[in-house]
């Protein structure tokens, strides 16, 4: 049995000028490696075709709209829907060290923080950052829901003291073109006292 491969070309119903029938152009191949061959074919209109062809044909358009539906129903709106999520971090509560609330942050406080991760987002991280004249002077890392001891258990602001300008920042690692990147998605900055 030869190979046959047909592409089919429409062309306007009007421009036959006779009803119920449908020009196509068709081309095919009887073997692979050969040139195509061209030839025209009028089919007759759904109308004039037998029951078996229209349902056939009837058939793959709503197999084709169900597989379509399916796609967008279990996968293709997931990512979309997820990236619609605005990616959030801000502060939460402060703590003193014998963890009663308090206004403002400072050296030796508890800090957490509340975020809005996007539901495609596996493993995010917070990182808090404190500078002093540009300098980073306290830096420590964890989970959106971990609390966040300023100027931690050693660090220059610890020994040093003063008052210092923080930023957090919610991010995750991936990895791109084979190497691990850090992506950052949110950040919010504070001011913390001495």
């Amino acid at each position: 049995m030869p190979f046959v491969l047909a592409v089919t070309m429409k062309v306007s119903f009007t421009s036959i000028g006779v009803p119920g029938l449908r020009p196509e152009f068709r081309k095919y191949q009887r073997r692979p490696g050969t040139a195509p061959k061209r030839f025209f074919v009028i089919r007759a209109a759904a109308h004039f075709r037998s029951r078996t062809e229209r349902s056939t044909k009837l058939f793959s358009r709503k197999s084709l709209f169900a597989v379509i539906a399916v796609m967008f129903a279990l996968g293709a709106a997931a990512p979309s829907l997820a990236g619609k999520t605005t990616p959030k971090i801000s502060l939460d509560q402060v703590m003193n060290a014998a963890r009663v609330a308090q206004s403002s942050p400072s050296l030796g406080s508890w800090v957490t923080f509340t975020t809005v991760i996007p539901t495609n987002v596996n493993n995010p991280r917070v990182e808090v950052l404190c500078y002093q004249n540009g300098a980073l002077v306290y830096g420590e890392g964890g989970s959106p829901t971990d609390a966040f001891l300023l100027g931690g258990g050693g660090s220059l602001w610890l020994s040093a003291g003063g008052a210092a300008s923080c930023v957090a920042n919610l991010y995750y690692f991936t990895w791109k073109a084979g190497k691990p990147a850090t992506v950052y998605l949110a950040t919010t900055s504070f001011d913390a006292a001495n």
